[in-house]
């Protein structure tokens, strides 16, 4: 079992350190096909209008709720996500004066500030939900605290009684 396990973790490490260095070695013009990026991005675009339009219905159904309060910040990592992938196709398609290495880094800062939105909204949903569930606790201690011998002995007539 634990030799498998070896195997199984150094041909991953093997094909993962190895892909890079062999694509970059070929060359640009066998890196990813062209059909092939833009059917991803078409992918990424159309899951962020699916995102979205769940998100809102999600919004909209739970109205109040903790997690909804803050469902902005998922909305805003969403469209950073999309606007990464137009970025992509802009530098590629349009001669906006934007550079492959530009684009690259401006789709990644996209996608950094769209983590940083998810996980302000992780941070913000874990610390209402925790104010909840100590007030929760707290009146539910407080409440079997005031409960007497009479309100938790069975009813007269029931076996135990």
């Amino acid at each position: 079992m634990r030799h498998a396990r070896t195997v199984a973790i150094a041909s991953v490490a093997a094909f993962a350190l190895s892909t890079p260095a062999q694509a970059f070695a070929a060359g640009p013009a066998s890196l990813v096909p062209v059909w092939l990026s833009t059917g991803m991005g078409v992918f990424a675009l159309v899951a962020a209008v699916v995102l979205l339009i769940e998100v809102s219905r999600l919004r909209r159904a739970a109205e109040g709720a903790a997690f909804t309060d803050n469902m902005a910040y998922v909305m805003g990592g969403i469209i950073c996500l999309a606007t990464s992938v137009l970025v992509g196709w802009i530098a590629g398609v349009a001669d906006v004066g934007l550079t492959a290495e530009h684009a690259r880094f401006f789709s990644d800062a996209l996608v950094g500030v769209a983590m940083v939105l998810l996980g302000v909204y992780f941070v913000r949903v874990r610390r209402a939900i925790s104010r909840y569930l100590k007030v929760l606790s707290g009146e539910t201690l407080l409440a079997q605290a005031h409960m007497t011998e009479e309100d938790t002995a069975p009813p007269e007539g029931e076996p135990g009684a």
